[in-house]
């Protein structure tokens, strides 16, 4: 899990610690305009309900909220989120 949050990590292009997450509709508020999100195409995120758990999604849509919010859209990865809980 270590190596997997390290090459995610080593990705990123933008980091924040202050979104909201919206569980109810797949999307985190990010403090920063759409035009700056272009090139993103993957997020990954903690959900403090979930302690030290780290999630990943796929990018789907970026929707303006205003000059410094956007709102993400994303789909799960399934996969990368709970590849290591999986018992086969």
């Amino acid at each position: 899990m270590v190596e997997q949050t390290s090459f995610f990590l080593s990705k990123d292009t933008h980091a924040f610690t202050d979104c909201t997450y919206l569980k109810e509709d797949s999307t985190i508020r990010v403090p920063k305009g759409r035009d700056a999100l272009y090139n993103c195409n993957y997020v990954m995120w903690r959900n403090t309900e979930f302690g030290t758990k780290w999630f990943y999604g796929f990018i789907t849509k970026l929707e303006y909220l205003n000059p410094n919010t956007t709102k993400v859209h994303f789909e799960l990865d399934v996969w990368q989120t709970w590849c290591f809980q999986v018992d086969i």
